[in-house]
């Protein structure tokens, strides 16, 4: 997938998180245990929403993954250059690829995608190297490298 961005969604935490220490100061000084109980009910709800946000946006991503795989213009990259920002799950890293794209009969194009790349792959994805893609048929920039070369594949 190409390009990250925040999530405002995340943002809003702030409100039920500034929330959860009025309350829990509140009931510290006065001594109500019903304000400390009300801000650990308020913990956990928003918690669960957190939890419940970040999940849903895996799986759109995920689904958005499969539907460019499995429907996409399949193609081959040659790796111009890679590096990193760090990050990682599980002790596979983030790569930043930028690739030059060729599909056929269409001239050779860059892009810039960033992947997670399973690390027994490292050594397939260096400089010049030679990798199969497939490229979203609505949005050429939208490209994902070969499933084999990441933790999760595509299927």
């Amino acid at each position: 997938m190409t390009g990250t961005s925040t999530n405002p969604g995340l943002a809003l935490l702030f409100i039920p998180g500034t929330l959860f220490w009025v309350l829990v100061l509140a009931g510290i000084f006065t001594k109500n245990t019903f304000m400390i109980g009300g801000a650990v009910v308020l913990f956990v709800v928003t918690a669960v929403g957190a939890i419940t946000i970040k999940a849903r946006a895996s799986s759109a991503r995920n689904a958005e993954r499969l539907r460019v795989w499995q429907g996409g213009t399949p193609g081959r990259a040659r790796i111009v250059t890679i590096g990193t920002k760090g990050g990682g799950i599980n002790g596979h890293p983030n790569i930043d690829f930028d690739l030059e794209v060729t599909l056929p009969g269409q001239e050779p194009y860059r892009v810039q995608v960033t992947s997670l790349v399973s690390k027994l792959a490292i050594p397939r994805v260096q400089p010049d190297t030679q990798i199969d893609v497939r490229v979203d048929p609505a949005n050429k920039l939208n490209v994902l490298i070969d499933a084999a070369l990441t933790p999760y594949g595509y299927e």
